[in-house]
């Protein structure tokens, strides 16, 4: 049951979505109120001090020729720990072909529509079976291309 598909997960747009973790609504509202008319707000419209409330679950990621490749600026340190893998520094073509797959998926879609979306999937992790939830935010100029994505991700469980 995917809305779009990617890998076991569904993904949607922000506007769709029932029932989503309420920082990534609150991280949303923030993506909206910085963009203001244009079609998504450029990287140096998000203050490090506004994004506080979420750094630890953020990814900073830059598009690297359309799509071509993303290079994770940003990964933030509740990921990593959870994750027990830091990707800060990293490329999306240095992970494995399955987990390149999935997030050249969920990037790429971002990327065409320009627009926000959803990951909800089931993950196994530390040998525990839990949803988590991905927003992830295109950011651009005014021009029109996006240039980098903004990623929060959450857990069911965590606050």
């Amino acid at each position: 049951m995917s809305a779009g598909g990617s890998g076991d997960g569904i993904v949607m747009p922000v506007e769709q979505v029932g029932d989503i973790h309420p920082k990534l609504r609150d991280l949303h509202g923030l993506w909206q109120k910085k963009r203001g008319p244009r079609p998504f707000p450029q990287r140096q419209d998000l203050d490090v001090i506004e994004l506080w409330p979420w750094l630890g679950n953020l990814m900073l990621i830059e598009v690297e020729g359309g799509g071509a490749d993303y290079l994770y600026r940003v990964y933030g340190t509740v990921l990593a720990d959870y994750f027990s893998r830091d990707l800060t520094g990293r490329r999306a073509s240095s992970l494995t072909d399955d987990v390149q797959a999935v997030v050249r998926g969920e990037y790429g879609r971002a990327i065409c529509k320009g627009q926000p979306i959803v990951v909800t999937r089931e993950r196994t992790v530390q040998q525990k079976r839990i949803r988590a939830s991905k927003l992830i935010l295109p950011l651009g100029p005014a021009s029109g291309a996006v240039d980098h994505l903004l990623v929060g991700l959450y857990l069911a469980a965590q606050p």
